[in-house]
């Protein structure tokens, strides 16, 4: 029973590890989103897929462990919680297993706020190209903004970004 827990444990230290990283790349995602680097953005999405499919087969070797102990312990796999492995453990492996919850419970809760800031800033940019292609798909047109227009045609001059050429004007 010892060497399973020890096997779990090791584990989720690192799923841990994996979602640090997951954490990290989440961040430079963003920075990739503001300084709209095309790049560095394709760069981070291949790493994070990379990291994910680390997390997935060690999701599987963790399902795996906690089903070996649920048999050891006579219960169904889904009982296997982390407050039945501190009930049903010695005392310093139940803080580790506890310590290793909360370390898991708050990357996770990072990782969120990070997904939710880029999802927005994806929005943001998904809005501006599309405002984009509809001022250009405007110019086209024999419309106000065609090339008799005044000022809007498509060899008229356009006005320098006023935040230095960034897509976006802020920092997250």
């Amino acid at each position: 029973m010892h060497k399973q827990l020890e096997n779990l444990i090791e584990i989720i230290e690192r799923i841990i590890d994996e979602y640090n990283q997951l954490l990290t790349l989440g961040e430079a995602h963003k920075q990739a989103l503001i300084k709209g680097d095309t790049t560095a953005l394709d760069q981070v999405l291949k790493r994070i897929s990379q990291s994910m499919r680390r997390i997935n087969r060690l999701e599987v070797l963790r399902q795996e462990v906690g089903q070996e102990i649920a048999a050891q312990f006579s219960v169904e796999p889904e009982q296997i919680t982390t407050s039945y492995l501190v009930q049903h453990s010695d005392a310093k492996t139940g803080e580790r297993i506890q310590q290793l919850s909360n370390q898991c419970r708050d990357v996770v809760n990072q990782i969120q706020v990070v997904n939710q800031q880029n999802s927005e800033l994806t929005e943001q940019s998904l809005s501006y190209v599309q405002e984009m292609i509809d001022l250009f798909m405007a110019m086209n047109d024999n419309g106000s903004y065609g090339k008799d227009a005044a000022g809007y045609g498509i060899k008229a001059p356009m006005a320098p970004a006023s935040n230095g050429g960034h897509l976006f004007d802020f920092k997250a």
